[in-house]
């Protein structure tokens, strides 16, 4: 969970870098989509403290498995 922590806090900076520096900003569903989208780049990549790939995945998304999940999971 320590990744994942740092995975959330390195995308809100960048967010609020944007926000601030840029005066452009995303909606948060789309922020949201950004961290659930890097986390499956970093799992590949090899970050661990994520936990359980699986668990990991059902547990950011809610009740149902995001696509890029389903094909780490599947692979």
């Amino acid at each position: 969970m320590r990744t994942l922590a740092l995975l959330v806090i390195w995308e809100i900076w960048k967010e609020r870098n944007s926000r601030v520096l840029r005066h452009h900003g995303h909606p948060v569903h789309e922020v949201m989509t950004t961290i659930k989208n890097e986390a499956i780049v970093w799992i590949r990549a090899g970050a661990t403290h994520f936990g359980e790939p699986s668990r990991f995945c059902i547990n950011l998304l809610g009740s149902s498995v995001f696509p890029a999940c389903k094909t780490l999971l599947y692979q």
